[in-house]
Formats: structure tokens, C-alpha cells, sequence
């Protein structure tokens, strides 16, 4: 009973998120990876992404766009990061 519950909200947060309208999944994803692999993020917070503003906003979106362009795929994200 309860799996069947999970499943269904998962399945509904999981659309939403991938939405293509939907930039705030794929600005988060980039950011993260972004954070790990410089040691800063883009933001200054990852838990704070609604409050602050991004230190290079094209950069981020440009990120985020490739991301999305490339079927939310964070290896070809991180090989773009690693290999400019």
C-alpha cells in the first residue's frame, strides 16, 4: 500500500522536476556538480538556491541548458565542466 503511494508521488515530483520548462532541476544539478568538482559552487549555497544569485548567472544557465540538451546526462555535464 504504502509502495504503490511512493511510486506515485515520485513518479509525479520526478515529471515535474523534468519538465523542460521546468530550469530550476537542471541549474541545481549543474551547481552541484559544479561545487564538487571546483570546491565553490556557482551559488553560494546549494540549500539556499532560491535565496541567492548566482557569481557567473551565464555561465550557470549555460550549464544548465547542455544539461537539459543533453538528456539530463551528469557525466557529458561533468566532461563538459572538466574539458570546457
Amino acid at each position: 500500500r504504502h509502495t504503490r503511494y511512493w511510486r506515485d508521488w515520485s513518479s509525479d515530483v520526478c515529471s515535474s522536476d523534468l519538465r523542460p520548462d521546468n530550469d530550476r532541476f537542471s541549474r541545481v544539478v549543474a551547481n552541484r556538480i559544479w561545487t564538487r568538482v571546483m570546491g565553490k559552487g556557482l551559488m553560494d549555497s546549494a540549500d539556499d538556491f532560491l535565496l541567492g544569485q548566482p557569481t557567473h548567472p551565464r555561465l550557470l544557465d549555460f550549464l544548465a541548458n547542455s544539461f537539459q540538451a543533453n538528456g539530463y546526462n551528469a557525466k557529458q555535464l561533468l566532461r563538459q565542466i572538466l574539458l570546457g
